[in-house]
């Protein structure tokens, strides 16, 4: 699986790019058995939501894409620190991509 990270409105270093990688990677042992033909792409976006404000804390939002057969898996989660933003869309998106392959075991 590759991992396809942009951020349009936030400032990111290779310790960050690093993360995503590491995080978005333990999701690709999961989706290994359904790469048959070619490789399966995760698009991450990953922004600040509060560009404007100048009191209160500053939400960060990281989105997640992924083509499986069949079905688009989009997850999106939003926190006060871009990798705890990062950790729960990794947990989410394990958790969509185990409900679709049960899913797809019980249609077989």
């Amino acid at each position: 699986m590759r991992i396809e990270v942009k951020s349009p409105h936030l400032q990111m270093d290779q310790a960050l790019k690093e993360y995503v990688a590491m995080r978005l990677g333990k999701v690709a042992k999961f989706v290994r058995s359904l790469e048959k033909e070619e490789e399966l792409i995760c698009f991450v976006e990953l922004a600040r939501t509060t560009h404007r404000h100048k009191h209160g804390e500053s939400l960060f939002y990281a989105e997640a894409m992924l083509q499986l057969p069949g079905v688009k898996l989009r997850c999106e989660e939003t926190a006060p620190d871009i990798r705890k933003a990062i950790d729960e869309l990794q947990e989410t998106l394990e958790r969509e991509v185990k409900k679709y392959k049960g899913k797809k075991v019980v249609q077989r």
